[in-house]
């Protein structure tokens, strides 16, 4: 009993650094377990209650279940310890209240009413939290979703990935650029073709590659309300920002890939086409250019159309088992994985490490979970619906689908 209470009155400064260090590792379930030790802790701790507050918004998990309904639970996995939490999908979806949009690479849902106003929602499934936003759900089928903060906005690619639409919390409609071939670039024509991929939020922007190579991003406005400067998802422009690193030998190859690593954006390009020239480039957003890496020293890469990670194979003992140095390819059926060379010469090993068809990875456990969430189609349900919706949604209530 001493010992008990004890631990209820630890002074308040202890209690917070000790919270603090869950957060520190984003682990927010245990944050949102120890403050319901006692009061005392509750009272020492800040509250999850605000959907929108940074601190508690996941952003070093992934989703491993790729059908949520089918399931009582899902599993998450920790990109930065290798931990893996088995939770109860929050009653909001098991319930179906709601349509399942997507997952973002961090873990909130996007999730959509299915009855009127079919509003927007994002759920923090670690807290329960959810944003509520005014725009309704999207129309275009959803192939990822992003959320940012400050303020916290939408970001959705469409499932042909050849148009990015977004929102932010008193948004009444959506904002949308879309690409239409190889022209001037700004926003509603951004020069990448016929296909965009890799949606990526990185230092308060969002990021794109086409085929080319080249490096779409959003460009922010700014205006004034009182004494504050504000910016909100009416005062977002995407262009064309850095120009790719061979536009002759890349031309229509499409095997260019955008990851974020280590608190750095790096553009990777399949070493099959490099022909001397470097693979891996960090994209200097600052000054706008892509400078090449010699070396991505403890990390590995997983790159694919759909879905892109990095893993610092020295922070957690769990990822021994994934070869530092290494570039896994996982597009289509085939995975390819490549030492990365001295990147000031050939660039690259003449025959990758591995060929193989990726059902029959002949790897380690923890480098088929993630080449498998890499290549995993994720399928929201709004791909589900018949053409003209289904009971309780229809695309009738925003007009005609055939307009």
């Amino acid at each position: 009993m001493a010992d008990l209470v004890f631990w209820k009155n630890l002074p308040y400064d202890i209690t917070r650094k000790i919270s603090e260090s869950f957060l520190a590792t984003d682990d927010i379930d245990h944050y949102v377990a120890f403050r319901a030790v006692c009061g005392n802790w509750r009272r020492a701790t800040d509250s999850t209650a605000d959907a929108t507050d940074p601190r508690f918004m996941p952003s070093k998990w992934i989703m491993l279940e790729h059908s949520i309904h089918d399931n009582d639970r899902v599993t998450f996995f920790n990109l930065s310890t290798g931990r893996r939490l088995r939770k109860k999908i929050p009653t909001e979806v098991r319930n179906r209240r709601y349509f399942f949009v997507g997952v973002t690479k961090g873990g909130l849902f996007v999730l959509g009413q299915r009855a009127q106003p079919y509003q927007t929602r994002v759920l923090n499934p670690f807290t329960g939290a959810m944003a509520r936003f005014k725009v309704h759900i999207p129309m275009e089928q959803v192939s990822s979703v992003v959320v940012t903060t400050s303020p916290m906005m939408v970001f959705i690619s469409n499932l042909l990935n050849d148009c990015v639409s977004w929102a932010d919390q008193t948004s009444e409609e959506w904002h949308t650029a879309f690409g239409f071939g190889e022209g001037e670039c700004r926003t509603g024509d951004w020069g990448f073709g016929d296909g965009h991929k890799n949606l990526t939020s990185f230092a308060g922007s969002m990021y794109i590659t086409n085929k080319y190579g080249s490096i779409i991003s959003t460009i922010t406005d700014v205006y004034k309300e009182g004494n504050q400067w504000k910016r909100s998802a009416g005062t977002i422009s995407m262009f064309t920002t850095i120009v790719g690193p061979n536009f002759e030998l890349a031309h229509g190859s499409n095997n260019f890939y955008l990851v974020e690593s280590e608190g750095e954006l790096l553009l990777v390009m399949d070493g099959r086409i490099c022909n001397g020239m470097p693979v891996v480039y960090k994209v200097d957003t600052v000054n706008k250019v892509l400078v090449p890496v010699r070396s991505i020293g403890s990390r590995a890469l997983f790159v694919s159309s759909r879905r892109c990670l990095s893993i610092d194979t020295t922070k957690s003992n769990k990822f021994h088992s994934i070869e530092s140095g290494t570039i896994y390819y996982a597009d289509r059926s085939v995975v390819r994985a490549y030492d990365q060379g001295s990147l000031a010469g050939s660039g690259w090993e003449e025959e990758p490490k591995y060929v193989f068809e990726s059902a029959t990875n002949p790897f380690s456990k923890m480098a088929e979970l993630l080449v498998n969430y890499c290549t995993t189609i994720e399928y929201s349900e709004l791909q589900m619906l018949p053409p003209y919706g289904e009971e309780g949604y229809t695309y009738y209530e925003y007009g005609d689908p055939s307009d």
